[in-house]
């Protein structure tokens, strides 16, 4: 019976900060909640950066035999013209970034911002895997320049 009681409680508990989680916030947090739009901003603004390094870096590497996109959605569009894929990857950009620039205000939209970034660094150091594979066999036009540069 304690047990059904706890976890009772600990469940409405668990609801209750739930919900708590997606109430704006007022008053005395004002300052807390100007800084918590400011790293959700400056996160969007990350994220933003890699995800149009990714869009140059699968249009530039299309092209070329040994690529594989790893998006299946984003494979169907490489054969297609580039201003299909374009449309595509910063259409889903514009509309992540937006939904999460009007919930700014949200303690909840933060976590999802630092989650965003966290899949965006990983999306970045697989191209640096990518382009370390390549940089190993010389096999790309962008690794051999970068390997001529001083």
């Amino acid at each position: 019976m304690f047990a059904v009681r706890f976890a009772m409680s600990s469940h409405r508990s668990t609801a209750a900060q739930t919900a708590a989680a997606f109430q704006p916030v007022t008053g005395v947090e004002q300052s807390v909640a100007c800084r918590r739009e400011a790293r959700i901003l400056l996160s969007l603004c990350a994220i933003w950066l890699i995800g149009v390094c990714d869009l140059a870096f699968t249009i530039s590497e299309s092209e070329h035999q040994h690529f594989d996109e790893l998006n299946p959605v984003a494979a169907m569009l490489v054969d297609s013209p580039p201003a299909l894929l374009a449309t595509y990857k910063l259409g889903l950009s514009v509309f992540g970034t937006s939904v999460l620039v009007i919930l700014r205000r949200y303690p909840a939209s933060e976590t999802a911002c630092r989650i965003l970034t966290a899949a965006y660094v990983l999306l970045a150091l697989r191209w640096m895997i990518y382009f370390q594979g390549l940089y190993s066999t010389r096999d790309n036009l962008i690794v051999t320049m970068l390997a001529q540069m001083p």
